[in-house]
């Protein structure tokens, strides 16, 4: 409970990549979500639900969601949206969210007039990453997936250094 802070929309994620502690703001949708989760998770007769130091998501039984449970609501989650599962049981992994999320949120800070390479420190960041090759993979995917990001950063930096001809007036 202690670590999520809807007043001002963040979680505090401790012991996390490279078992270091951050705060990750999150969107007023979320924070509205979260409300009326506590509102029906508080109709629970659990004891002591509000202590700082229980857990925010519970099950039913007021006991601390295990990661088996999370694992299956997710599952439940992509089959209502109609999200192909392989036969063998394969598809996306809760985890392939947080690639998602990189790679969509550095296209929008890109989309948004972001120079390329200045939005990577922003992103690294915010996945807690300790230097930005930790975070190149994303770079790359979002490049392979949408080369017209590379094309357009060509176009801004044409001019930055001046055609040079060669003596046979070929561009170097």
């Amino acid at each position: 409970n202690q670590d999520v802070n809807i007043a001002d929309q963040h979680l505090t994620l401790k012991r996390t990549k490279n078992t270091k502690d951050r705060l990750v703001p999150f969107t007023n949708s979320l924070a509205s979500v979260c409300t009326d989760y506590l509102k029906h998770r508080n109709a629970l007769r659990v004891e002591e639900l509000n202590q700082p130091d229980k857990p925010f998501f519970i099950s039913l039984i007021g006991d601390r969601c295990s990661n088996a449970n999370i694992e299956r609501w997710f599952r439940r989650v992509l089959i209502k949206a109609k999200i192909p599962i392989n036969s063998n049981g394969n598809g996306p992994r809760l985890h392939d969210i947080r690639h998602s999320f990189s790679c969509h949120s550095f296209m929008k800070l890109v989309n948004d007039g972001m120079n390329l390479y200045c939005s990577w420190p922003y992103l690294s960041t915010y996945l807690g990453h300790q230097s930005l090759r930790a975070s190149e993979q994303y770079i790359r995917l979002t490049q392979q997936l949408h080369p017209e990001l590379i094309r357009d950063a060509e176009k801004m930096y044409i001019d930055i250094l001046p055609n040079i001809l060669d003596n046979t007036n070929h561009t170097l």
